[in-house]
């Protein structure tokens, strides 16, 4: 029952980390991470950014991008999201870090103006 029980707390502060992180990200508290300048991020892709500081990325792979529109934005039609993940790591802040035969990889920068939310 001992084993249980901690395997339970465990499990659940998991989901109150998870469910803080969301929550800023969405809004959905006082602690949402804002950024005071998002004239180069549209709202899905700043859904996207504020996803990737919630979760304290500092590097995104293909796979980690398409992940977090597809979890935290209405895109899914696969050329969409390819053109999204295009123009958000051109313009975005971002440095292209490696390039593979099936993934890049991009380092998160970070944007200057961001809060300085911790988690």
């Amino acid at each position: 029952m001992d084993i249980e029980l901690k395997r339970l707390e465990a499990r659940n502060r998991q989901l109150t980390s998870r469910l803080k992180k969301v929550e800023a990200v969405n809004g959905l508290t006082g602690t949402e991470i804002t950024f005071s300048d998002t004239s180069i991020l549209d709202h899905r892709d700043e859904k996207v950014v504020k996803a990737i500081v919630a979760d304290e990325l500092e590097m995104v792979t293909l796979a980690d991008l398409q992940e977090l529109y597809r979890n935290h934005t209405d895109i899914r039609d696969r050329e969409t999201l390819r053109s999204r993940i295009k123009d958000l790591t051109r313009r975005g802040p971002f440095e292209h870090e490696q390039s593979g035969m099936q993934s890049s990889v991009w380092r998160f920068t970070g944007l200057a103006d961001s809060s300085n939310n911790s988690w």
